[in-house]
């Protein structure tokens, strides 16, 4: 069965699933489990590329809408946090840094 023959229950079933991984993926977030959420994430897209279609009822459209508004707001949030994290990481690299300078120079005794 090609995309184009989904009916309309299954695209409501691929609809429910990305939300669905929405979810978990938040679930993850929240917990700092991050080691499943690129998985979920590819899963999640791929579920929106099946359920967005030309052939798409017009029933699912709005539902269809909120997960994809959902999704992308969920992307955003996860690049704010990722850069966040990138950021705090460096700034711990430094204080590494120094303290292992701090180290070597009391250790040789200058």
């Amino acid at each position: 069965m090609t995309r184009v023959e989904l009916s309309v229950n299954e695209y409501r079933k691929t609809i429910q699933l990305a939300k669905t991984l929405s979810l978990e993926i938040d679930r993850l977030v929240k917990a700092e489990e991050w080691n499943d959420i690129e998985a979920l994430i590819a899963e999640r897209n791929q579920a929106l590329e099946k359920a967005f279609v030309p052939t798409l009822p017009e029933t699912l459209h709005k539902e269809a809408r909120d997960i994809l508004a959902l999704a992308k707001q969920q992307d955003k949030n996860l690049l704010t946090e990722a850069k966040q994290r990138k950021n705090s990481a460096g700034a711990e690299l430094v204080k590494l840094k120094h303290g292992k300078k701090s180290v070597q120079s009391y250790l040789s005794g200058e």
